[in-house]
């Protein structure tokens, strides 16, 4: 990652936390030293619509707070009815807000002047100047007119006079020019007094961070078929501009559709629902895999009986050919249908894993992180160890 101000370093969004505790710290250790607060940094993400920065720039707060000021309870002003946390009570804040709603030819909203934001910022803004926290600007690119706030409060430490708290730590979060989000370029003296970090994410970034609440389909495709299925917002929207796409934010959104929802493939509103939630790339790939895993039938047999000819055949087949296309589906979604085997008896683990060394390594490996996604209780059978250590070589 960039030590240096005004420098771009691309990061992970499971990598905020680690960004706003670094910071914070040197913040501390600058102002003690220097014993004002005119060389504090502020941060800034920029990052394309949909990869995650604010759901991970929240998580990264309570890191933040319990870490470098060890404050476990965080108070965030909206949440909580506009209330500022108070630090006299061990309470660490959070200010999140989007400002980029006001724009003066917007014919929809209230005609609100900068002067007039400005005053809203103000009544926003703690007071207090033993107020700690982090006060996060989200989509600030979207409006270059309020520009001029973001730097007063990131070069001078003020907004007219209001005085930035010592302990407070500005974040700006917002979409690159080129994202297709209507941002601006950032100004110099913007990306000067900040350190400035691009947030990508890609397949595997992705599960890491989120694979631990995933429905096993989605988990399944990500694993099998990488950025291709995870992330297709250039692609989608060079095909089907204005259409969804699959980003982080809506495979999860879609994920929670599935495992909260009781939604089934067999919903009249199933098929719409995947599509217009990550779009006809990636939800058409997903499609398939959860079609062709409901369509299995009796695998018992093939998993009883692997030498029986007519089923070596099978497994031959499918274990040998290309890893793309009908090909890939058809094996990835045989994996799927055995992890969800698992969620109610993590016992036939042992069973699973004698059928599924008759498939290449990848496939393997594929099946085991499924497996472990669907009941964890899988790493106590036997065979886990075995797996293990024959495949330390690919990741899990």
């Amino acid at each position: 990652m960039s030590e240096t101000a005004g420098v771009s370093a691309t990061i992970r969004p499971n990598d905020m936390s680690t960004v706003l505790c670094q910071v914070a710290r040197t913040n501390m250790a600058v102002c003690k030293e220097e014993g004002n607060t005119l060389s504090k940094k502020g941060i800034m993400f920029l990052g394309a619509n949909g990869v995650g920065k604010t759901h991970a720039c929240r998580e990264a707060v309570d890191v933040l707070a319990k870490e470098v000021y060890g404050m476990d309870t965080v108070v965030d002003y909206h949440r909580s009815g506009f209330k500022h946390a108070d630090p006299s009570k061990g309470e660490f804040g959070l200010i999140l807000f989007d400002p980029s709603t006001w724009d003066e030819w917007d014919l929809t909203m209230p005609k609100v002047t900068e002067e007039y934001y400005k005053k809203m910022l103000l009544e926003l803004f703690p007071k207090d100047p033993n107020w700690k926290g982090a006060i996060v600007i989200d989509e600030f690119a979207k409006n270059y007119n309020l520009f001029k706030c973001w730097s007063q409060i990131v070069t001078a430490g003020v907004l007219d006079d209001w005085l930035v708290p010592e302990h407070a730590l500005i974040v700006l979060m917002g979409n690159r020019e080129g994202d297709n989000s209507s941002s601006h370029s950032a100004t110099d003296d913007l990306t000067s007094r900040t350190k400035r970090f691009t947030v990508v994410n890609d397949s595997t970034g992705f599960l890491e961070y989120e694979g631990h609440s995933l429905h096993p389909i989605i988990i399944a495709c990500c694993k099998y078929f990488g950025d291709d299925f995870a992330f297709t917002q250039a692609r989608e929207q060079e095909q089907n501009p204005g259409e969804p796409f699959a980003t982080a934010r809506t495979l999860k959104g879609l994920s929670n559709d599935m495992i909260h929802s009781g939604m089934t493939i067999g919903d009249p509103i199933a098929y719409a629902s995947v599509i217009g939630t990550i779009g006809l790339m990636a939800g058409q790939t997903l499609w398939q895999v959860w079609q062709t895993a409901e369509d299995w039938g009796d695998l018992d047999g093939l998993i009883d009986n692997p030498d029986d000819p007519e089923n070596r055949d099978k497994i031959a087949e499918m274990r040998d050919a290309d890893n793309e296309g009908l090909h890939a589906i058809r094996v990835i979604s045989m994996m799927v249908a055995l992890s969800q085997r698992l969620t109610h008896d993590h016992t036939q683990f042992d069973k699973f894993a004698v059928f599924v060394r008759n498939f290449g390594a990848e496939q393997r490996v594929a099946f085991y992180y499924l497996a472990q996604k669907a009941n964890p209780k899988v790493r106590n059978e036997a065979e886990f160890a075995k797996i293990i250590t024959d495949n330390q070589h690919y990741y899990f």
